[in-house]
């Protein structure tokens, strides 16, 4: 299990890396921070962690955020979602805490996995519906994805078995398209209008 979220957790900081760094600016607010990862990839940003473990800056549900209105720059909110009660309402106190014309950067797991945490299965279709419920508009990137799911399941399947897997290129290929269509982690970049 535990490669596995690592996988989730490095698929989520290459979408980042690659799509939302330019969105992250000023004050910016961690709903689910953990161990604060992007904190110490990006430390010229004024980082304030919100957890509902007394991990973050802030001891809080993120249903509810002990935030007074409009206090942040950028919101981000990496892979908390599928845990929430209610998405929706996540989604909304985002909107909520997050100034005019400041950026959520929102990601979900593309893959359910019962890991007894887990409420929802987030896809991309949802990630925009969650946004548009806030009241946000997505930016023209729209949403993205990243991880290559279907190669390194079928890698860690090889590797328990005696016998050796000959793969030709056709397979190879069908790999790289399920990939395409189906990564670890998506990520969605909204703006508050205003």
């Amino acid at each position: 299990m535990s490669n596995t979220k690592t996988g989730r957790e490095m698929a989520t900081i290459m979408l980042v890396e690659n799509y939302g760094k330019n969105y992250l600016n000023g004050d910016i607010l961690h709903v689910g921070c953990g161990r604060k990862p992007l904190k110490r990839l990006y430390p010229q940003y004024n980082w304030v962690g919100l957890d509902i473990r007394p991990v973050g800056d802030i001891v809080g549900d993120a249903h509810a955020m002990p935030i007074e209105d409009a206090a942040y720059d950028t919101v981000v909110c990496l892979n908390v979602l599928q845990k929430c009660a209610s998405p929706v309402m996540v989604v909304r106190e985002c909107a909520r805490v997050l100034k005019p014309g400041g950026h959520l950067l929102l990601s979900a797991p593309n893959t359910f996995m019962d890991d007894h945490k887990s409420l929802w299965n987030i896809k991309l279709a949802g990630m925009d519906y969650l946004i548009s419920q806030a009241g946000l508009k997505g930016v023209d990137e729209g949403i993205r994805g990243e991880g290559r799911l279907f190669s390194v399941e079928f890698n860690a399947f090889k590797r328990y078995y005696k016998f050796a897997f000959n793969t030709n290129d056709e397979f190879q290929g069908w790999l790289d398209e399920m990939d395409l269509r189906y990564p670890v982690v998506s990520l969605a970049i909204a703006v508050k209008e205003g």
